[in-house]
């Protein structure tokens, strides 16, 4: 009993450090992205996206550098099916969002894309180091690609740097000296760090415990954990009825996960696939997807919300038996 409280402890304190370490880094690279010039468009699809992106990178690569491929794969569907899912829902379950950038149409086809990647190498066998490496060669590629397309956005630079101030103010992103972003974002890495590795220790513990396949563990705790960054930025957008913001940073989010984090899970240590529960997570992922774009080309009203929260759930009940 005393064992179990004690991960239960380190759980909730490692959840905590990854929430507030990158919440830090979302704050301080956002600031420092504003600096540079970056429009509000590419901070919400990269910047604010890898930020809130960096616990299941960190998560994945601790547990496929210690052998455990189901908790590094695992995490990563289950942090895609909860983004989708979960925050979008609740986001949405709060104000009716919808997608007005001329740019929402080719990234929800980009994300399509991507997701469908995933289970075609599945059918291959599994994700080698040359799939990793290739995975994270098309994300770098893709950054490139919104990058270039910002670049030649004709928009007054005086137009840019307002919208992106006031977007980003209304996220609570205050100004500040150039130092002071950079210790939140030094700060932030170190508590999503320490926040990834207690994870990773009192899920497996907790799964030796109750018997509990470590890949639901991952699929379920762990990967609400590292949502957590996701939920608290969208809730915050989806108040101050910043679109953009949720659904660039969910898109950025997924995005991130299949082709960085899991290409480096697998750069790390290969994955095979041998879970069917892993497997069957993979599909249903595609499937949310294709909800979410269903969705988003109509918007997605506060009852869409309510049925997110709502197949989320069962998606959870089911993967414990329930």
């Amino acid at each position: 009993m005393i064992e179990i409280l004690i991960l239960l402890a380190v759980l909730f304190v490692g959840i905590a450090m990854l929430a507030k370490g990158a919440d830090s880094l979302v704050a301080g690279s956002s600031k420092l992205a504003l600096s540079y010039g970056i429009s509000l468009l590419i901070i919400s699809l990269l910047i604010v996206s890898l930020g809130t992106s960096l616990p299941e990178l960190f998560v994945s690569s601790l547990a496929s550098a210690q052998g455990k491929n189901d908790i590094a794969l695992g995490n990563v569907l289950g942090s895609n099916i909860a983004n989708i899912l979960l925050v979008l829902g609740v986001a949405a379950l709060l104000r009716p969002m919808k997608m007005e950038d001329p740019l929402a149409d080719r990234q929800m086809l980009i994300l399509g894309a991507v997701s469908l990647l995933i289970p075609v190498f599945v059918i291959f066998g599994g994700f080698g180091r040359a799939v990793g490496l290739a995975f994270v060669v098309i994300y770098i590629l893709y950054a490139i690609s919104l990058l270039r397309t910002a670049g030649k956005e004709r928009r007054l630079k005086a137009e840019l740097e307002s919208e992106a101030i006031q977007e980003i103010e209304n996220l609570g992103v205050k100004k500040e000296s150039k130092l002071m972003s950079w210790a939140k974002v030094i700060l932030g890495f170190a508590g999503v760090l320490i926040g990834s590795e207690a994870l990773i220790y009192s899920a497996v513990g907790l799964a030796d415990i109750f018997g509990i396949s470590s890949g639901v563990i991952a699929l379920s705790v762990v990967a609400f954990g590292t949502s957590l960054p996701e939920l608290a930025t969208c809730v915050a957008a989806s108040l101050k009825a910043e679109d953009s913001i949720s659904l660039g940073t969910i898109i950025g989010s997924n995005n991130f996960n299949a082709l960085v984090v899991l290409g480096t899970a697998a750069l790390i240590s290969p994955i095979g696939i041998g879970q069917g529960m892993l497997t069957a997570s993979l599909f249903m992922m595609v499937a949310f997807a294709v909800l979410f774009s269903f969705f988003l080309y109509r918007k997605i009203p506060r009852w869409g919300g309510a049925l997110m929260i709502a197949a989320y759930a069962v998606y959870i009940l089911s993967e414990y038996g329930i």
